[in-house]
Formats: structure tokens, C-alpha cells, sequence
């Protein structure tokens, strides 16, 4: 072969290499241009840090703003009586007050309120109930639907009843209630619970309301699955024999 066509050979295969690598280069350029679209396709598609929803999770049911104040992240540090009683480790009381602190009179007024956690999802039909106790153990009144977290509208359920609590969160249970003008006993216990209703057909079309307790695992508690907590004095007296 000729010099020149030794030349000539050099020079289309420098050319040829010089192909080669225009294409690697374009290549390169595409994937990142795929890459970079793939990404802003991601954020684009994400929700803001720390709003994600785990895959799978339910999203948490907002609640009404009135009732807002009585939902916190945790127990506050200055509730007077702590306790921990638990209801089948979905739900536990963790702390009492009752106001006033002394004796109470028939007719006057006092305020329970409860700090409780939730640790599991329960249904929508458990709530709440406090039973006033008698020192012979009688009922003397119930509070199950009184209260900011217990209201209810007809025979819906409790406005944030335990079935609507998230785990995690604390929630207070704030009930003022007036003393039997009619109270003949020395003193007051009261006792609460978490239970799950459901209603009947009953007579003369109206309701039979019945229910199943959370067992209390551990606290205070009688057999009947109910927390005991505050207990007041009174100032009824029993009358002088005669």
C-alpha cells in the first residue's frame, strides 16, 4: 500500500474513534437527562417532610377545633394524682383531679377531669363512662356522656370518644357535674371505664342498650372492670338514733 493510502486509512479511523465517542458523550447526556427527569418527577410527586403517610397508613381523621385543646402529645408534668391503669393495653388512665378538694355538699358543684392515653385503634363505638358511687357501692349518678370529649348529638357516638383516639396521644376528660341535692352518704367514689354499646329491638319500639367492658389489666379497679379513682368526702351526716 502506498504512503498516501497508509494516510488516508489513519485518518478514517481517527475519524471513525472520534464518532464513537460523540455517541458515548450523547448517550451520556440522555441517560442524565432521564435521570434528572426521574427525580423532579419525585418531588414533584412527594409531600412535604414529616406530612408522608407510611405506605398503607390511614390518614389521621382531623379533629374539630373546639376540641383541639383537649388532644396533647404527652402527659403534662403538673397532673396532682398520677395512676396508671390499664384497659387491655389499648387504653390507659394515667392521672386524676377533682376539684374542689374538700368535703362536698349536697347541691354544690365539682369538676373530674382524667388524663387517658391511647395505645391501639379502636372502634368507633367504644366510650367512655363514669359511674358515682355511693359508700355502700350503689349508684348514685352517672356522667357517661358529660363533658367536652363525650358529648353527643342524638344517638350518635361520643364527639372524640376512644374510637375516634389515635395511639400515642393524651387525652383529657374534663366532667363537671352537681351533687344530688338528695345525697345521703358519707362519700363519693368515682369510677370509669372504656366500653363498647351496641343497641337491641326492645319494648314499645324503644331501645336495649347493652355493652361489653375493656377489662382493666392492672390499677385500681372492683370486678365489675371499672378504674376506681377519685373518692370525696361529704358533708352529709346520717342522723342520730333515736
Amino acid at each position: 500500500m502506498s504512503v498516501h493510502g497508509d494516510g488516508a486509512v489513519r485518518r478514517a479511523g481517527a475519524a471513525l474513534r472520534g464518532a464513537g465517542a460523540a455517541l458515548r458523550g450523547a448517550g451520556a447526556a440522555l441517560r442524565g437527562a432521564a435521570a434528572g427527569a426521574s427525580l423532579l418527577a419525585t418531588v414533584a410527586g412527594a409531600a412535604p417532610a414529616g406530612c408522608a403517610a407510611p405506605a398503607g397508613a390511614a390518614a389521621e381523621e382531623p379533629v374539630e377545633a373546639s376540641l383541639a385543646p383537649y388532644v396533647l402529645e404527652e402527659l403534662p408534668s403538673d397532673v396532682p394524682n398520677r395512676t396508671f391503669i390499664d384497659f387491655e393495653g389499648k387504653v390507659q388512665l394515667l392521672g386524676w383531679s377533682l376539684e374542689p378538694e374538700g368535703p362536698l355538699a349536697p347541691g354544690s358543684r365539682a369538676k373530674l377531669t382524667m388524663w387517658w392515653r391511647c395505645s391501639a385503634d379502636l372502634p368507633e363505638p367504644f366510650a367512655l363512662f363514669t359511674h358515682v358511687l355511693a359508700a355502700d357501692g350503689s349508684r348514685v349518678m352517672h356522667l357517661d356522656d358529660t363533658g367536652p370529649l363525650r358529648a353527643r348529638q342524638g344517638d350518635g357516638p361520643q364527639a372524640l370518644g376512644p374510637g375516634r383516639w389515635r395511639p400515642g396521644r393524651v387525652y383529657v376528660d374534663t366532667q363537671e357535674l352537681q351533687v344530688p341535692r338528695d345525697l345521703a352518704t358519707t362519700d363519693l367514689t368515682f369510677a370509669v371505664g372504656v366500653w363498647r354499646y351496641f343497641a337491641l329491638p326492645g319494648k314499645d319500639g324503644q331501645r336495649d342498650v347493652r355493652g361489653l367492658r375493656l377489662a382493666v389489666l392492672s390499677g385500681p379497679s372492683d370486678a365489675q372492670n371499672r378504674a376506681l379513682v377519685a373518692r370525696a368526702r361529704t358533708t352529709w351526716q346520717p342522723p342520730a338514733p333515736r
